[in-house]
């Protein structure tokens, strides 16, 4: 883990620097293999956490599908939406993202053990505040604040993340361009930066959003 680590820091140092010479010198401290596990690791990590923020936005978007006024966003619905339609480890998920919310943007702890109408509350004095009438638009609310506390990425780490595991490609190239895995890791970064782009200017119906939702998972697996 810390040679990964170092290799990130590397490859960021020397997207600052720009200097061709000082870059084919440090590429070539590094093995082809060293430097596309970084690459898979970087990438990977696009491509898992587009899901996550994805699936997040699946699960608010199917809730909050039947809701009209404001009075429907309430406790029940927040019970309701944790229990995931008896998915275990879907409703752990849930849970983690509202205690997150929870704990680092209203100063609650364990959340929807203890507090459930403190989170209601607290998306509806948002809407208030940014001038939201429809009880749906809760979904964008919950999304800003789940980048908020970290527990979903936001637009800037997933952009670094792309970076690293590109300039590791170019680092690849220059080590040994008929690396065997060369083309196998270029196709993996396509993928994963066609999951992002989706994500950052999503802009499709429920579903063609779970067809497409289906096919990453079924990619990434």
């Amino acid at each position: 883990m810390k040679r990964i680590i170092s290799f990130a820091l590397m490859i960021a140092m020397l997207m600052c620097v720009g200097n061709g010479a000082v870059y084919a010198e440090s590429a070539s401290a590094y093995t082809a293999d060293e430097l596309a596990y970084t690459a898979y690791v970087e990438i990977g990590a696009v491509y898992h956490s587009s899901i996550r923020n994805l699936k997040t936005l699946g699960g608010l978007w199917e809730s909050f599908a039947d809701k009209a006024t404001w009075d429907d966003v309430s406790v029940s619905w927040l019970s309701h939406y944790c229990i995931a339609d008896g998915d275990f480890n879907e409703g752990i998920q849930r849970i983690m993202f509202f205690n997150d919310i929870g704990e680092k943007k209203l100063g609650i702890e364990d959340l929807v053990s203890t507090n459930k109408k403190a989170l209601v509350d607290a998306i509806k004095e948002e809407a208030t505040a940014r001038h939201l009438t429809d009880p749906k638009s809760a979904v964008f609310i919950l999304l800003d604040w789940g980048q908020e506390v970290g527990y979903l990425k936001n637009e800037e780490t997933f952009e670094a993340e792309l970076e690293l595991g590109m300039e590791a490609i170019r680092m690849i190239m220059s080590v040994d361009a008929s690396y065997a895995n060369l083309n196998t890791l270029k196709d993996y970064y396509k993928e994963a930066s066609a999951i992002y782009y989706y994500l950052v200017d999503f802009s499709d119906n429920y579903i063609g959003f779970t067809s497409k939702l289906e096919q990453y998972q079924a990619s990434y697996d």
